[in-house]
């Protein structure tokens, strides 16, 4: 049980807060995502990629070289492709497509070494070869070393992501480089680290990785984090172009609302929260947010100041007040838009489906209405937001203070930058209970 699991990670808190946020946590941890160096990363992902096989009436598929998200050559690609193949013909759902077959028509495409696959090349290789679908991904090297795979299972048709998944591997085939984990070197910290630029819409297999529309899905949706990895840094937008970076340690897990879901311990530093990146801004119309929430504590304090806020989604700076934030204050949904007010009230270790809607108004001001468990849940009027921060889950303001860590479990997040009504959200909110997500599968 979800409960279980999170006592399990033996949490300590050392809460924070802002003096800004009145009215309206680094700890240590256990229980940490520990697969990382598990005998065989590459059998987990050729399981979870063969998932996709019930979408396909034709199961044989290429696997294509992957290639690293910055462009950069290497043989790397070439080897986990290999490795991933013969784990696929291992679990037996998939039929793979003969190697030296898919060099021939690589090579027919000027594909054998570019790394450029696209959606109309994918296409072209399903013509010619004859499949349905291809197995390809993305690769990024870690600053300790080792290389983490973003494999994805693709319609070669619809160019549509039939299954997904992550892991993290030591390339054990370069002669240089440390030769235990023991002797890497810890990541540069978040407050140092400097997100590189997304890459151009044309650039090959990283953009089609990340399509810009997913068929299925609701209308307006701009961005769609299922928390369906099981592993990896890196939470997938399963609709649109903003992959958000595990930032010190939320811990996946397979109990989530609708599959996976990902545990926070609520520490009170800038650690345990992702980051969503830049691609988000909603500050010239309306939006929607909405996730599913497992509140495992709604206490916050930092020394003798108490706050109670617990961040599901913002993208906030309080120096300037600028910004939204959509939070659990006081153990009542809230929303904050330069004041803070309070909505329904939650219920400790429980999944509920937590939604806003913000409507620009006149004379600079914004309406917002919450919802709980689909209904109404409060409304009021804010100030209209001004964007001057990334959009982060599970924390706000995460680049400067960091503070109003989420504790417990997040799924199912998702950003609309239309406002949805009410019929719209509860009927969302029904397909969680049947264990659907906001998407139909492709």
């Amino acid at each position: 049980m979800l409960t279980a699991s999170l006592k399990i990670r033996d949490i300590v808190i050392l809460s924070s807060c802002a003096a800004l946020l009145a009215g309206c946590g680094k700890n240590i941890k256990t229980g940490k995502a520990a697969g990382i160096f598990a005998p065989d990363q590459y059998q987990r992902l050729a399981e979870k990629i063969s998932e996709g096989h019930i979408y396909l009436s034709n199961t044989k598929v290429a696997v294509l070289p992957f290639s690293y998200i910055d462009n950069r050559a290497s043989n790397d690609g070439a080897v986990v492709s290999e490795r991933l193949l013969t784990r696929i013909m291992n679990v037996k759902k998939l039929e793979v497509v003969e190697r030296g077959l898919l060099e021939k028509v690589l090579a027919e495409l000027k594909l054998q070494h570019s790394g450029a696959i696209d959606k109309s090349s994918i296409k072209d290789i399903g013509k010619i070869i004859g499949v349905e679908a291809v197995v390809t991904g993305t690769l990024t090297r870690h600053r300790d070393g080792r290389i983490e795979i973003n494999a994805r299972l693709i319609k070669t048709e619809s160019a549509a992501v039939l299954s997904a998944a992550a892991e993290t591997i030591t390339p054990e085939w370069e002669t240089a480089g440390p030769a235990s984990p023991a002797a890497w070197t810890r990541p540069v910290a978040p407050a140092t680290w400097t997100k590189p630029a997304p890459p151009a819409a044309s650039s090959g297999i990283n953009a089609l990785l990340a399509p810009a529309k997913r068929p299925g899905c609701p209308r307006g949706m701009a961005a769609y984090w299922n928390f369906d990895e099981n592993g990896g840094t890196t939470a997938h937008d399963a609709f649109g172009m903003s992959d958000a970076r595990l930032v010190d340690g939320p811990a996946w897990t397979p109990a989530g609302k609708v599959g996976g879901a990902l545990l926070f311990d609520g520490s009170n530093d800038r650690g345990d929260y992702l980051d969503a990146g830049d691609n988000l801004d909603l500050s010239a119309g309306g939006f929607t947010l909405m996730a599913w929430v497992y509140p495992a504590d709604f206490t916050y304090e930092r020394g003798n100041i108490k706050d109670n806020t617990r961040t599901i989604v913002a993208a906030f700076d309080s120096n300037m007040n600028r910004g939204y934030m959509f939070t659990i204050k006081d153990g009542r949904l809230a929303y904050y838009s330069g004041t803070c007010s309070t909505g329904a009230a939650l219920t400790l270790n429980k999944w509920q489906h937590a939604a806003v809607t913000v409507t620009r108004a006149a004379g600079g001001m914004s309406d917002y209405v919450l919802y709980l468990d689909g209904k109404f849940a409060g409304s009021g009027s804010k100030p209209a937001f001004v964007k001057i921060q990334p959009t982060s889950i599970g924390v706000y303001q995460p680049h400067t203070v960091g503070v109003s860590h989420f504790k417990g479990a997040l799924d199912e997040v998702a950003v609309y930058n239309r406002v949805l009504s009410e019929n719209e959200i509860d009927g969302l909110y029904k397909k969680g209970l049947a264990g659907k997500g906001y998407c139909a599968r492709p």
